[in-house]
């Protein structure tokens, strides 16, 4: 972090000694930590029913282990060391992804710092803004994709740093960063092995991969990532089974149908993610963004991030090959993290307007502007996902007071819905809540408590739910449930109704 901030503070060192000059580009950095304040205060008063990667969380920072699912645990981790001190809640939730969110954009500024000059290293910063994900979608919810997307600006600004001057601190960094990164989320092992590559097909860099110490690297990734290994190979069935149904591996068809598939799904997914970036940079700077098509890098250091781009996507389509496809948004953005860096660090090698810049500041601040209005509305209006989300509180609310009226604060709760599971637990820290949603959620002792499950289109448990006590000789007898509901007129799709029951053993 030391590193970071070091690299943050690069640009005000030329400042000292003349009279700062507040600039638009400056007026609009200097903002960014309001809007994540701003927006960190909305999602406090959107009110404490948890989204779905909320609750997953929620529910899995019970305790430490080594594995809880499909996903690397270190954000987990993090997430129990904050709930000690702000207790299980929203605040906590929302406390992690802010200063994860704060951590990738100091990152990314200080990669660009190191390619190019700040004007231009704030502007590809910034630029993140004028995407889908880091303008709304990480703002909502979402877990592992940020976190990965915080690591991947770290793990090049390590490298760089060996790059200028290899030493044997710096090999064990960023061997310790690897393993971190693959423990933040798995696919951050395909931005590593392009890392890689990307110093292969240099020269300039390729000799630095001879050095023995290297070998650090190797040792102290394989260290850190050794213990979920070992986890992710005892469950190997639990943890691949979603990630394989969900990349469209396990889904039947001929080779070359995958391959045209994969291909369009992957088009289809990368223009989602950074269309509107690339709309905004083609209107703004047309002409330099054809330049940059045509003409090589000037330096090593941004020809190796853009090797390193050229990689990744390379590395994606031997995944189409090898038989994903279906490419989901989130899987791109640790890639688009550094794109914009990478444009403008090209941008810079040549004079670009001024008015094309300030007029690509004025769109990131409009952005910014429109999102928090929107939001500000969303939390103030009866608009109907107001009116869905205030339901939703209500059912929960109304379980969360069953369970206290009949003194249940520390039962075991077994659910089938993970909203219902995280926001039992969220009322209830002290409660023992587990969900038959998760499989590799391991269960160390018989659970015999109570029954909370999505009763929307059935009055019997989820079959999946069933079929999970049964192996456990337990049962569920529905005739004497307590059934939350959602009124009829509300606008609620999905989670409408809740059962409660006690399970005894059969």
């Amino acid at each position: 972090m030391n590193l970071i901030i070091q690299h943050f503070r690069l640009g005000t060192r030329s400042a000292i000694g003349r009279t700062p000059r507040l600039t638009l580009g400056l007026a609009v950095a200097g903002c960014l930590p309001i809007y994540l304040l701003v927006h960190f205060g909305l999602r406090l008063l959107e009110g404490n029913t948890l989204r779905w990667d909320e609750s997953e969380q929620t529910l899995f920072s019970q305790r430490l282990a080594l594995g809880y699912n499909d996903q690397p645990p270190v954000y987990t981790w993090l997430l129990w060391a904050i709930f000690q001190v702000t207790g299980v809640s929203v605040l906590g939730l929302h406390l992690l992804k802010s200063l994860i969110l704060s951590a990738c954009y100091l990152g990314t500024f200080a990669v660009a710092r190191k390619l190019t000059e700040e004007k231009f290293a704030r502007l590809g910063t910034l630029s993140l803004l004028l995407t889908p994900y880091f303008a709304w979608s990480v703002l909502i919810d979402g877990a592992h994709t940020l976190f990965v997307a915080a690591f991947v600006p770290i793990a090049f600004l390590v490298v760089l740093r060996l790059l200028e001057r290899a030493t044997t601190p710096g090999f064990m960094l960023l061997g310790i960063v690897l393993g971190l990164g693959v423990l933040a989320k798995y696919s951050f092992a395909i931005l590593a092995i392009a890392i890689l590559l990307a110093l292969l097909s240099m020269p300039a860099y390729r000799r630095r991969l001879r050095d023995p110490r290297l070998l650090w690297t190797v040792a102290l990734a394989g260290l850190v990532i050794l213990p979920h290994a070992l986890w992710v190979h005892e469950n190997w069935k639990l943890v691949s089974e979603r990630p394989m149904a969900r990349s469209g591996v396990i889904a039947p068809s001929g080779s070359t149908d995958r391959v045209v598939m994969g291909l369009v799904s992957l088009t289809r997914t990368s223009l989602l993610v950074v269309g509107s970036l690339l709309a905004v940079l083609a209107a703004c700077f047309p002409k330099d963004c054809a330049r940059i098509l045509f003409n090589p890098a000037q330096s090593d250091r941004v020809r190796l991030l853009g090797r390193w781009l050229a990689m990744v996507c390379l590395l994606l389509i031997v995944l189409v090959l090898l038989g994903i496809t279906k490419f989901r948004t989130h899987w791109l953005i640790p890639v688009l993290v550094l794109f914009p860096v990478y444009v403008f660090a090209r941008l810079a090698e040549r004079p670009v307007a001024e008015k094309a810049r300030r007029g690509y500041l004025g769109l990131i601040g409009l952005a910014v502007i429109a999102v928090i209005a929107i939001r500000i509305v969303g939390v103030t209006a009866n608009s109907r996902e107001t009116e869905k989300a205030r339901a939703q509180e209500r059912l929960h609310a109304e379980l969360a007071a069953h369970i206290s009226s009949n003194g249940l604060e520390r039962a075991t709760i077994i659910g089938d819905h993970p909203i219902v599971c995280g926001n039992i637990r969220r009322a209830f820290p002290e409660a023992s809540v587990i969900c038959s949603y998760y499989p590799a959620f391991a269960v160390t002792e018989l659970p015999v408590g109570y029954v909370a499950w999505e009763a929307t289109d059935s009055n019997e448990p989820m079959p999946g739910l069933g079929k999970w006590l049964e192996n456990r000789v337990l049962e569920a007898r529905s005739a004497s449930a307590v059934y939350f509901e959602i009124a009829a007129e509300s606008h609620t799709q999905g989670l409408r109704r809740i059962g409660f029951v006690a399970v005894q053993p059969k």
